[in-house]
């Protein structure tokens, strides 16, 4: 091991390769992390998902299902305030609804969209039609396949 003298102080150099490097990429990578993060959460106060209600196809995402799952995980090992803990939980918890496959349209477990409509505003006849469309719902096997997932 050398010792290198300047300036009036000497500090020992071990021929390994500076960690600033290291420090860098890690810094990098966090950074990177924590835009993939913000972005997924920006989308889903854009697109929400429903709740479980519908599922969507994984091309829907802003990044590959993978890459987010693995930013958030990292993230969660690393946060300390409970609230964007709670939050990056539910990221990650949300993930289960996009599936490969599903294509561009959502499919639901009722087969209608009821964010569309307060139920409770319609009518007889209306209500008995909605009714009609959820015992029919053409996606219900679908959904059922890509719920366990």
């Amino acid at each position: 091991m050398e010792t290198y003298a300047g300036t009036g102080t000497s500090i020992a150099v071990s021929g390994r390769p500076s960690e600033a490097p290291k420090i860098d990429e890690n810094q990098q990578e966090t950074e990177e992390r924590v835009r993939i993060i913000a972005d997924y959460g920006a989308f889903m106060e854009r697109n929400p998902s429903g709740g479980g209600g519908q599922i969507w196809d994984v091309k829907c995402l802003p990044y590959d299902k993978g890459t987010i799952l693995d930013a958030i995980c990292l993230e969660i090992v690393r946060e300390t305030d409970e609230n964007r803990l709670e939050a990056l939980k539910i990221g990650a918890l949300s993930l289960a609804d996009y599936q490969d496959g599903v294509g561009d349209q959502p499919i639901s477990t009722l087969g209608v969209d009821l964010t569309s409509n307060d139920p409770a505003s319609l009518n007889d006849d209306d209500l008995k039609a909605l009714a009609a469309k959820i015992a029919d719902n053409p996606d219900r096997g679908r959904f059922e396949t890509y719920k366990p997932l």
